[in-house]
């Protein structure tokens, strides 16, 4: 299959949770570089987000899942829409990055799986599209 040509196993995990059912050849190839510069900014790129123990820590977290949002928002098709954007930052975070990269150790007590914005939550604007929440500890 050409979509599996010229990308890793992980990359193509990722490629797999962040497509549509229909998408045209552009927006694969748009699904295609997203996929890689996700995975290249969540291993390589500086400042590191993924540092030792990094799902223990809120704020680290709170680090991985924006610099996963902040990708995706610049990288993914126009055609998706607020809520399809959500749902696929979502399960990149959940499925492909906490869980596969943090495998090794439980998610720490009190950790909700669903993103959602919290009362003393700071917004911060990374595009015209979308609207990303940042926690903070009160």
């Amino acid at each position: 299959m050409v979509i599996r040509k010229g990308l890793t196993e992980d990359e193509l995990e990722l490629f797999d949770l962040i497509k549509k059912e229909k998408m045209t050849k552009e927006e694969t190839q748009k699904i295609r570089l997203a996929a890689k510069s996700l995975l290249h900014r969540l291993r390589e790129e500086t400042p590191k987000v993924l540092v030792q123990d990094w799902f223990k820590d809120g704020q680290s977290r709170t680090r991985v899942r924006t610099a996963v949002e902040t990708v995706l928002d610049e990288k993914l098709p126009e055609t998706y829409d607020r809520a399809v954007f959500t749902e696929k930052c979502n399960k990149v975070f959940e499925t492909h990055v906490f869980r596969r990269l943090a495998a090794h150790d439980p998610p720490p007590a009190g950790y909700i799986s669903s993103f959602q914005p919290a009362p003393t939550a700071l917004v911060s604007a990374l595009s015209t599209r979308f609207v990303i929440f940042q926690f903070h500890k009160s």
